[in-house]
């Protein structure tokens, strides 16, 4: 039995070959354990006016934790997204972005085991640190999680054209 030949040009095939296919098990890793998420270390200075730095782990968010985090930029249970008007939706989104930082910090700043520090109980106490100590957490955490794009969809979504994050 011979072999249909492959309607993809030669090089093509030589260039596929070269990169393996997606499996469960490169995406999972050979143990349950599910796949490890990237952790940073980022030094920020302490808050006690010493300026000695200390260490802070940023991870990268799973699907699910970016998807809550896109989520709790919208969602309000009294006022349901798609409930407001595009007007109601941009006044929110500009009141969530103005807690960007601390939102992103809360959501990506960890320990050695991918456990979250703070919780959103923490957002004003947060907003109230230097940037010097925000800031390099932020911008961090912004470029693991690929958080721009983000925003620029959601934007998007509500037909907003003011989404944005600046660095």
């Amino acid at each position: 039995m011979t072999e249909a030949p492959s309607k993809q040009p030669q090089a093509a095939q030589l260039q596929m070959a070269a990169i393996p296919f997606l499996s469960r098990l490169s995406v999972f890793g050979p143990d349950s354990a599910g796949p490890a998420f990237e952790l940073v270390t980022v030094h920020v200075p302490q808050k006690d006016g010493t300026r000695k730095p200390f260490h802070v782990y940023v991870c990268e968010m799973s699907a699910r934790a970016k998807t809550e985090f896109d989520q709790a930029m919208t969602d309000d249970p009294q006022h349901p997204w798609d409930t407001l008007t595009k007007e109601a939706q941009d006044a929110r989104l500009e009141i969530r972005q103005s807690e960007i930082r601390e939102r992103l910090v809360i959501a990506t700043a960890c320990n050695e085991q991918g456990d979250r520090i703070f919780s959103y109980a923490d957002i004003e106490a947060l907003g109230q640190l230097g940037a010097s100590v925000v800031e390099p957490l932020f911008l961090a955490a912004r470029r693991l999680n690929k958080i721009q794009e983000s925003l620029e969809q959601l934007g998007e979504h509500s037909g907003s054209t003011n989404v944005s994050v600046s660095s």
